[in-house]
This record gives structure tokens, sequence and C-alpha cells, in this order.
């Protein structure tokens, strides 16, 4: 078979079985290159090919040592080739497509030379006899036969152009979008990280509903979509009627990003949760406040589009709280000295008049009393120091403090494919 239809069957053969793994070869020109270089590999073993002019050295070397269709055209070859461009791509290059798409750009250059009437000797060099499709000759094809060439070259050329849709989409995209269901368009949701555009048109309790949103979700029989900053849930059931539940992928990818963050304000937590689709989250205040009808200092926010925004509360400086405490308690502490001087210096004053009239054995007793009174007296300090140090630090510190949140988002993120 000519390098155009080995070309152009490639194409078709590729990305026909590309697409069963939502893999589409006319994504990128790295990935048309490659189908088109993989479904002429095989014939690197001839020096007049396409690809045997382009590394001449090794062709020449092959042709001679092996022959055309050979081991080139053999499975002892193939698989080899295969493993090695699955291993150069987990290790170098990240993706898990292209070993796909050479491993199919190869396997259609082998299947298209086992129509021919020659053949290919698959099992070389175990088994030299050539593997043909199908076993009656005068039903392949010969290699050079214009007619035969031009139509299989016009054939290819068509469903290269009519499969584009496959391509892009996938079979199983395909396959799900033309049952028009939750159950299937949730399939294609499970199935691919590529955003969704989804065209709905259904009835619920007889009112009918149409629009047109991005599918962020579907799951249990429902489907979410977001449409003009709302959200559109879409609910399977007895009450329900789905005429339209058309879909189409978009250049963009679907993927959830993880947002921690600690002692932010609500300005700052409310412009994270706004206008986002929010997978989960994990939200702690530093006070106990409402929400949503919910008092606590924990809350939770799943699968929910723009959620009502926090209100900000006005919360009391703890620090504030704290100094009043310990004002508090300094006041009871000099104000208990004071009234133990009060005491002590009426004490005092009852003995010096006392004094005057007592006998002399009473005077001794009250002025030793006395001179005790006095001596306690000496030894109550009063220090206002730490008062006026605490009032200092309350003035200067504010009476309210912001409200802050700790915790983190899971939101859903839409990202250009490149």
């Amino acid at each position: 078979m000519t390098v155009y239809n080995h070309v152009a069957g490639g194409i078709v053969f590729t990305g026909v079985f590309c697409s069963l793994f939502n893999v589409n070869i006319f994504e990128s020109e790295y990935t048309i290159t490659l189908t088109v270089l993989s479904s002429i590999l095989p014939d690197i073993d001839h020096t007049k090919s396409l690809i045997g002019k382009l590394f001449f050295p090794l062709s020449k070397y092959l042709s001679v040592r092996f022959g055309h269709r050979t081991i080139t055209h053999s499975l002892v070859v193939f698989f080899p080739l295969v493993f090695l461009v699955h291993f150069i791509e987990d290790y170098y290059l990240g993706s898990n497509d292209y070993y796909l798409i050479f491993l199919f750009g190869y396997l259609s250059h082998l299947i298209l030379d086992m129509v021919t009437i020659q053949g290919i000797p698959l099992f070389y060099p175990f088994n030299k006899n050539p593997c043909v499709i199908p076993a009656n000759q005068d039903l392949r094809l010969r290699t050079g036969d214009v007619k035969n060439e031009g139509i299989m070259l016009f054939i290819f050329s068509i469903l290269t152009f009519t499969l584009q849709p496959l391509f892009a989409n996938g079979f199983w995209s395909n396959y799900n979008s033309s049952f028009n269901t939750i159950n299937h368009i949730s399939r294609e949701f499970g199935n691919s990280n590529r955003l969704l555009e989804v065209d709905y048109d259904y009835k619920y309790f007889g009112n009918k509903r149409t629009g047109k949103g991005f599918l962020v979700n579907a799951a249990n029989g429902q489907v979410r979509l977001i449409e003009d900053e709302s959200l559109v849930v879409i609910t399977e059931n007895q009450n329900t009627i789905i005429d339209i539940l058309d879909f189409r992928k978009t250049d963009s990818v679907l993927q959830s990003v993880e947002l921690v963050f600690k002692k932010i304000k609500v300005d700052s937590l409310n412009s994270l949760i706004s206008k986002k689709y929010i997978i989960n989250s994990s939200i702690y205040s530093d006070v106990e406040i409402n929400y949503q009808g919910q008092k606590n200092i924990y809350f939770e926010i799943k699968e929910l589009f723009n959620p009502p925004p926090f209100e900000n509360f006005i919360v009391e400086n703890s620090e504030v709280i704290n100094i009043d405490n310990k004002i508090h308690r300094a006041n009871l502490i000099i104000q208990g000295k004071l009234n133990e001087r009060r005491e002590i210096n009426d004490r005092v004053v009852f003995i010096r008049s006392k004094v005057k009239n007592a006998s002399s054995y009473e005077k001794d007793k009250l002025i030793t009393e006395l001179n005790s009174l006095i001596k306690e007296l000496k030894g109550i300090n009063i220090d206002h120091s730490e008062l006026r140090s605490l009032y200092f630090t309350k003035n200067n510190l504010p009476k309210n403090k912001a409200l802050l949140f700790t915790g983190k988002l899971e939101i859903l993120s839409f990202k250009t494919k490149t």
C-alpha cells in the first residue's frame, strides 16, 4: 500500500480507536504528527520510502540485514517500541496519550499491509509465513494498483472529514450524548475532565424550563449547572420530564483547587467564596457566630455555588476583656488594703482616747498595742503603679477587633486547555 493510504488510513484507524480512550489525534500539531509518523514507521526498512529517506542510514541497514516487510512489520518490534514510547512518555513527558497514538498508528500500518496480496510475516523471525486478511486472495488489495489505491484514498479522506465529531468528542461522549439522559451525562462527567456545556429543555411539575449552562457536578440522578451566575439543579424523578439534555465539550479543563487560609477577615473570606462553586469546605471563626441559622465556630459549605456571604460581626477585643479583669482584681486588692488601713486608724484613734484616763497597768497594755498597730500601719503599702499601667494599656487598645477566619476551601476551577 502506498504512503498516502498509509497516512490517510492511519489517521482514520488511529482516530477511531483513540476516540475510545477520549484521545483526539487532531488536538495539537504534535499528536497529528505522531499519528502520521507512526503510521509509516514500519516502512523504515525500505530505502525508497518517505520514512526510509528521512532515516537513510538506518533504513539501509535494515533493508540489507532483513529486507522489506520483515522485522519492522512483526510483533517482535511492534511491542518493544510501544513499551519504549510508553516509558519515555511516563518519565519525561508526563502524558498518557502519546503511546496510544503510537500503538494504533503503527498497528494501522501492519493491518493495512495485511490486506494486500503479499501480506506480512507478523511473527517474524519465529515464523516467516505471511499473515493476510482476508484468506481469499481475490478480496485483497494489490499494492500499486492505481484504481484500488485511489478508491481507498477517497474512502479514507471522506471518513477523515465525516468522523471529525467522533475524533473531537470521543466515542463515549458521542455515545452518552445520544441517550439524552441524566445517567449518561453523569457517565460523561465522570470519564472526562473537560468542561461540558449543556443545553437543557425539561418540564418540572408541568413548568417548562430551558437554558444553557456549564456542568459542575453530576451524580445520584442529579445534574448541577452554572448559568448566568446562578445554580441550576435538574433532578431525575417522576415529576421531571426531560426533552433535551445535550452536552458538548469545551476547550477548558475542569479541576478542583484547594485554598488554605489563616486568620483572614470576613471581607477576604467573602471574596474567596463569591461566585465560586464550593465543592467542600472547613471554616473556623475565632468566636461563635450565626451563619445561615447555625450558631457555631465551625461551618461547612458543600456543593454550592455563590454561597451567602458571612456578616461582619462586631467582636469585642479579648485583650481588653483580660485587662478589665486584671484592673478589677487590682482594685479589689487596693480597696482591701484601704479598708484594712481604715480599720487600724480607727483602732489607733480609739486607743489614744483611752490612754489619758487609763490606769498604769492598762496604760502600758494600750501603749504596747498602739505601737504594734502603728508598725502594722507602716507596713501597708498601696501601690497604684500597676493599676495606672493597666489603664494605660487598655486605653491604647481598640475596644473591638476584626472577626477572623481560618480553614480551607475546595473550589471548582475552569482552566483553558493548552
